[in-house]
């Protein structure tokens, strides 16, 4: 079993704990962990977090699952470690599960990840750093956010990121579709567009909203097509970057209407 040290993509993580007369601050250096991976590859490493402040700051480790939820738009569902179907909880083991962090200081937190050889796909957890069991509430009734999360994502080299756009159609002067994930990992698609007149020039550039979209899901999306077109024909082009390299592209041929309706015309992919 072969032993690989990954460069990760860092974040700044930063958690406030309400503690008078002062604010006890903890600061975590990597919010998001992305890896490819292959299958029986072992990944070592740790996560670092720093107590900036005077007071000792006393932290429970654990791990959680994660889903992206309807309408796919970032929010998300914490599950137990283990319940959901690209779970990674029984790759990582990690430790100390519970430490205290003096002033001023810092404290690594190891952890190891051991890719199974028949591992495909992305497979997703969050390491939580929790002061306490819980959330607590000041004299005031403020619920008081204890736990910090650092969001793993693990997919393997042979990834399939197969995706599609259907049932694209014209409300009005808006253009609606639905982004189908027919693939193995998560997608993040970005979406942009610009529309050009029967010259080849472009009119009206934009972009839309990020999704967040598991495998085997769909997602609705929408533009609103610009009322300052004239009338006449044009034709919108749709590109969905999903990062390494892959995108989705959309050609879509309209007629603009003199009350700022439209027809689509054709469309290619």
């Amino acid at each position: 079993m072969k032993q690989r040290f990954i460069k990760y993509i860092l974040g700044v993580g930063m958690l406030l704990f309400f503690c008078q007369p002062s604010y006890a601050q903890l600061l975590m250096e990597k919010s998001k962990v992305q890896l490819t991976v292959d299958p029986g590859d072992t990944i070592v490493d740790s996560i670092a977090l720093h107590n900036t402040s005077e007071r000792p700051m006393e932290l429970t480790i654990y791990w959680e699952d994660f889903e992206y939820l309807p309408p796919f738009d970032g929010k998300k569902k914490f599950m137990p470690a283990g319940t959901s179907p690209y779970s990674m909880a029984h790759w990582i083991s990690y430790s100390p599960q519970e430490v205290t962090i003096p002033p001023q200081s810092k404290k690594d937190i190891n952890f190891t990840i051991k890719v199974p050889r028949s591992a495909t796909g992305g497979h997703y957890g969050v390491f939580f750093f929790e002061q306490g069991s819980r959330a607590k509430s000041d004299v005031t009734g403020v619920t008081i956010v204890t736990r910090l999360g650092s969001l793993f994502f693990i997919e393997t080299a042979g990834k399939n990121k197969t995706s599609s756009l259907k049932d694209l159609t014209a409300d009005g002067n808006r253009l609606e579709g639905i982004f189908v994930n027919q693939g193995d990992v998560i997608l993040f698609p970005e979406g942009i567009y610009y529309i050009m007149d029967k010259e080849g020039l472009v009119s009206e550039r934009g972009e839309l909203d990020k999704i967040y979209l598991p495998p085997a899901q769909e997602a609705a999306f929408g533009l609103d097509v610009p009322n300052s077109l004239k009338a006449g024909e044009y034709t919108l082009v749709l590109t969905f970057d999903l990062g390494d390299g892959y995108s989705v592209v959309k050609e879509v041929d309209f007629r603009m209407n003199t009350d700022s309706t439209f027809d689509i015309l054709q469309q290619r992919d």
